[in-house]
């Protein structure tokens, strides 16, 4: 069982290094004031480079994490898909070469056939001691199409 624990204490640990790597490529996005790596301006990866493979891995290891503040949320689980969630923010709280994160993600959890109901930003705290979701915002909402009335959020 601690060998388990271990396991995943270092797959949380290789995400957070990997896309802060990935983000170091965009070294003109940073914002020392604030100890910032700023996603605003990058659309998507390139298709198969490292910086696309290591968001992959981020995504994947906070994705119970957002799945749990979705539901939360809404009141009931909902799909998003993972390779349309967009970091746009990565912070060191407590400045250069400390290992407490602050990401902020974007996601658009749907109903049915990928009928968007929400734009929401989470913000997650990563450090060695897990993971924790520590803001949720709803941006917008949408009406979900007329045959999927029944799937409405209670929002």
């Amino acid at each position: 069982m601690e060998q388990v624990i271990s396991l995943k204490k270092v797959l949380i640990v290789l995400c957070v290094v990997a896309v802060l790597t990935g983000a170091a490529i965009y070294v003109q996005l940073y914002r020392p004031e604030t100890h910032a790596l700023s996603y605003a301006a990058i659309q998507k990866p390139p298709e198969w480079s490292q910086e696309e493979l290591y968001k992959d891995m981020f995504v994947t290891a906070v994705h119970p994490h957002i799945a749990r503040a979705v539901a939360e949320y809404y009141g009931r689980p909902l799909m998003y898909g993972l390779e349309s969630v967009d970091i746009l923010s990565v912070t060191r709280p407590h400045g250069y070469r400390t290992f407490e994160f602050e990401i902020k993600l974007q996601v658009k959890p749907f109903v049915g056939a990928h009928n968007t109901i929400g734009i929401d930003n989470i913000t997650v705290r990563v450090e060695s001691g897990g993971i924790e979701v520590e803001k949720f915002e709803h941006i917008q909402g949408f009406e979900p199409p007329a045959h999927l009335k029944n799937l409405e959020s209670t929002r």
